[in-house]
């Protein structure tokens, strides 16, 4: 098995994804790793509809090559893109998850995370 996500729903929309970009762009997050990356992401062909629901955004905490990072996404946006769900009638607002890779993915496994 080369990756396991262990993940989280946010329910609630309580994670606000661009206010915890913005947190790490001024260097008010703390955490052992040194390295995030954020992205906004739409798609051109629903161009009216996301002027209602403007863009998803997703934010990466630590190196996506490292074996083990944070990815934080705005899992109702994601819905709407791949099934054409409204954003309002989706139940997972958030998605937070733990992404082990490699030698860590064998040791989550046997400790039984």
């Amino acid at each position: 098995m080369k990756r396991i996500d262990l993940a989280i729903n946010d329910m609630a929309g309580i994670l606000d994804i661009p206010e915890l970009t913005e947190k790490c762009n001024h260097e008010e997050c703390i955490s052992v790793f040194r390295s995030f990356k954020s992205y906004r992401s739409g798609e051109l062909v629903k161009s009216r509809e996301q002027d209602r629901y403007g863009m998803g955004n997703t934010l990466y905490v630590g190196s996506l090559k490292s074996e083990v990072y944070f990815c934080i996404y705005e899992k109702d946006y994601e819905q709407y893109m791949k099934y054409d769900i409204p954003i309002e009638d989706t139940k997972i607002k958030n998605r937070f998850e733990i992404r082990l890779k490699n030698g860590r993915t064998l040791s989550a496994l046997i400790v039984g995370v």
